[in-house]
């Protein structure tokens, strides 16, 4: 078993531009976990509540979704490379500003900026993997680079819960000062900035019609497969609409109800991502034993219902334990839901239909975390996590209804 899992982990075995992006997605993810741990903890010391929070963290979201179509159809006619590059210097340059600025119009023009670079990478990175590996291994890439982030974030979760204590010890500043984070960010602004190399050694990866085997060639265009496109497109957007009335704000759950540390809350982080990773590496195995459908429909469920729970607990440890499950729960059903799509239609529709996907999640997590930043001041997190909740469990009830509990592909 273990030889069996070290195996398909190992990263020598996959094509050299699998490798690059693996290179550039850890330091791409370096950057921005730092900011997604620190960054609405910054806003909390420069004065800001939850309702401008809500809005700043709608900002990346609302352009990246309004970017994510044209970014396809380029990157499926220009490539995946040059949006990858551009991804990196747009996301260190939105960042140093975000570190600098203070006053909320040009930190609302900087989140819209920044949308832009997360969109280049969400759009392309599962078509660049899927042209980049052999179809028996596509799964297992897919899944390794989700592990990766993982891990990635996994690490920056414990270096950036205690990096501000360390460069506020330093500085002689308590915690309750901005200029710790203010510090620490700029070192994620930095290792961001790095992910331009590995991305510049990628290479594009476009077979000729001649290399495919003669039945791989259509003999006709295929068509645009708009009712596939569409669901995958609408369950994305209930998926975003709760991820957007709770991710950008479970750092400010942890510090505002329930009263842990920002050390506490990286630790938090820590042991969500420890967990989340070998449940990404196994989440394809369990996809063939079950279905696709019964998996992801199952660990839909299972997330929904451990956000209604967590906004109404006010414990820590119970709120550790939680949080765990849905970790558990969302790293294992977002890659297969990746690979679930993308399997679905023809190879000269992933970077659009991708695309579509991004563009669902996107705009309706924006519209989530405005919609969040209000209800959280005026009735709690209880309702809002209690919506989020209900947006998660309409996206597998629709992919229930579309594919059926016995689909197989």
């Amino acid at each position: 078993m273990w030889r069996s899992l070290f195996y398909r982990v190992d990263v020598r075995r996959f094509s050299r531009n699998a490798q690059f992006y693996f290179a550039f997605s850890i330091l791409y993810s370096s950057g921005m976990s730092l900011f997604s741990l620190l960054y609405n903890l910054y806003l909390l010391r420069l004065g800001y509540r939850e309702d401008f929070i809500g809005l700043l963290a709608g900002m990346t979201p609302l352009t990246s979704g309004l970017f994510a179509i044209p970014i396809g159809m380029g990157s499926d006619r220009w490539g995946r490379k040059p949006f990858m590059a551009a991804a990196s210097l747009l996301l260190a340059f939105s960042q140093v500003g975000l570190c600098l600025i203070t006053h909320s119009t040009p930190l609302l023009i900087l989140g819209l900026l920044s949308g832009i670079s997360p969109a280049m990478v969400y759009v392309n990175h599962v078509p660049y993997l899927s042209e980049n590996s052999r179809p028996e291994d596509r799964g297992t890439v897919i899944s390794l680079a989700f592990s990766t982030y993982i891990i990635t974030a996994m690490v920056m979760s414990l270096v950036g819960g205690n990096l501000p204590r360390w460069i506020g010890g330093w500085m002689g500043v308590g915690l309750d000062r901005p200029e710790p984070f203010r510090y620490a960010l700029m070192f994620g602004s930095a290792i961001t900035a790095l992910s331009i190399l590995p991305a510049l050694r990628m290479r594009e990866a476009r077979p000729s019609r001649e290399a495919l085997p003669k039945e791989a060639v259509p003999s006709s265009p295929v068509p645009v497969p708009w009712g596939i496109l569409l669901i995958f497109a609408a369950t994305s957007a209930l998926r975003g609409l709760g991820m957007g009335l709770s991710f950008p704000f479970f750092n400010v759950f942890f510090e505002e109800s329930i009263h842990a540390s920002t050390r506490q809350i990286g630790l938090l982080f820590f042991c969500a991502r420890f967990v989340s990773m070998p449940s990404a590496v196994v989440s394809p195995g369990i996809t063939r034993r079950f279905g696709p459908v019964p998996a992801l429909f199952s660990l839909r469920m299972i997330s929904g219902l451990s956000l209604a729970v967590l906004g109404a607990t006010d414990h820590l440890l119970l709120a550790l334990g939680i949080f765990l499950i849905y970790s558990i729960a969302e790293s294992m059903a977002t890659p297969q839901e990746m690979i679930f799509a993308t399997n679905q239609v023809s190879r000269a529709y992933w970077g659009r239909g991708q695309s579509l996907r991004v563009t669902g999640f996107q705009l309706s997590a924006a519209v989530g975390s405005v919609m969040a930043g209000r209800m959280i001041v005026s009735v709690g997190y209880g309702l809002t996590f209690g919506l989020a909740a209900v947006a998660v469990f309409g996206s597998a009830i629709l992919l229930l209804s579309k594919f059926g509990w016995h689909y197989r592909e």
